[in-house]
């Protein structure tokens, strides 16, 4: 694996045009803040059909942190054994993230086990969130922080199994149109 500050093996800063990562392995990378990306202001970023397994990030983001940035991830891409003091497979701040089809298994973090959603829109559809795990605070799948009433933050078609959080958040208001399976969490 690669280390580094921002983006373990790839960082990515501004411009109106688009970046895609298709099919690719991001394995053992470490940085501060994404532990293998760190997309930052980015008009557009798509991740498809990639794995990122046992990156770490030192504070946020165990596999991608995301700042201001437009990002869609699809293609059954998987987040594995990732580790972050925040977002142990990802930290998304101030930008939309959408994922269709992403597997978020064994991620760890002081809060938000597989994602935190910052002051940022997201979308999460047809997913598989099992056993990520919050050690302190958050949810151990998904933590929404500091969401605007101009955000949305929806979830469907997505199963939640043995996530674990020791300070278990209530439900967000920012949550709408829930269409989901839990089991064990």
């Amino acid at each position: 694996g690669n280390t580094a500050g921002g983006g373990g093996a790839i960082f990515l800063e501004g411009g109106e045009g688009s970046s895609t990562l298709d099919s690719c392995r991001f394995n053992g990378n470490s940085a501060s803040d994404g532990g293998a990306i760190f997309l930052y202001t980015v008009a557009l970023a798509s991740i498809d059909g990639c794995g990122f397994e046992e990156n770490l990030a030192l504070e946020l983001g165990g596999a991608l942190f995301t700042f201001e940035a437009k990002t869609t991830i699809t293609g059954e891409t998987t987040f594995d054994c990732n580790e972050a003091s925040g977002g142990g497979a990802i930290w998304n701040e101030g930008g939309n993230i959408g994922i269709s089809g992403g597997k978020f298994t064994n991620n760890v973090a002081f809060g938000g086990g597989g994602i935190v959603v910052e002051s940022a829109s997201s979308t999460v559809t047809s997913s598989l969130f099992d056993q990520n795990a919050a050690l302190f605070a958050g949810g151990g799948a998904i933590a929404y922080l500091s969401n605007l009433d101009t955000q949305v933050n929806a979830i469907n078609d997505t199963v939640f199994k043995n996530n674990t959080s020791l300070d278990p958040s209530e439900p967000s208001d920012d949550v709408l149109d829930v269409d989901a399976v839990f089991f064990g969490d």
